[in-house]
């Protein structure tokens, strides 16, 4: 068992889940404890039960809130963001550490995992990206937060394309540290 918290000081974790998806909530324990951020699971809004209009079905709905919900509440400088199907590189705590370190000082967001778009070699480790596809796996900026809120409070796109509307010096690591399980 790693150390919680002792390498990212000032990264809060959460993965977002269902109530009732408890074998998924079993996955993600087992998987955090590939690092040391400290990661707690946050509740996913159903989105089965949304009466919603529009182009999106209400699991895309509750997709969008869940992440809305989970940026609202963190305090912190920098969060990671995960979905409950999630599954961290095996050595993601050194990889992501990388990294960190090669990010400019004006980020705002850091993929960890998905397709890439409009992406540009940055450096060794990382791209810059001007969209994605993929929500399962994502640090974000405190100071970026409410650019994506405003996004995905329209509810008119997938969760991704309407964070990926407001992306401004966002990077995608080379290597998927984080990958959708199958």
């Amino acid at each position: 068992e790693k150390k919680r918290g002792a390498v990212y000081p000032g990264i809060t974790g959460y993965y977002i889940n269902l109530i009732g998806s408890s074998d998924r909530a079993e996955n993600c324990e087992q998987e955090k404890g590939k690092t040391r951020i400290n990661i707690s699971r946050f509740e996913a809004v159903d989105g089965r039960s949304l009466r919603v209009s529009g182009n999106l079905s209400g699991a895309e709905v509750g997709c969008i809130r869940s992440h809305y919900k989970v940026l609202s509440k963190t305090n912190s400088e920098l969060t990671l963001v995960l979905e409950d199907d999630f599954e961290l590189f095996e050595d993601f705590d050194f990889e992501l550490s990388k990294c960190l370190s090669e990010l400019p000082e004006n980020w705002n967001a850091l993929w960890l995992g998905g397709v890439a778009m409009g992406k540009e070699d940055f450096s060794h480790g990382l791209f810059k990206i001007k969209a994605t596809t993929g929500t399962y796996g994502y640090i974000v900026k405190h100071s970026f937060i409410p650019k994506i809120l405003e996004a995905l409070a329209k509810e008119n796109k997938l969760a991704d394309w309407a964070m990926s509307s407001v992306f401004e010096n966002v990077f995608r690591s080379k290597k998927n540290l984080v990958k959708h399980r199958a």
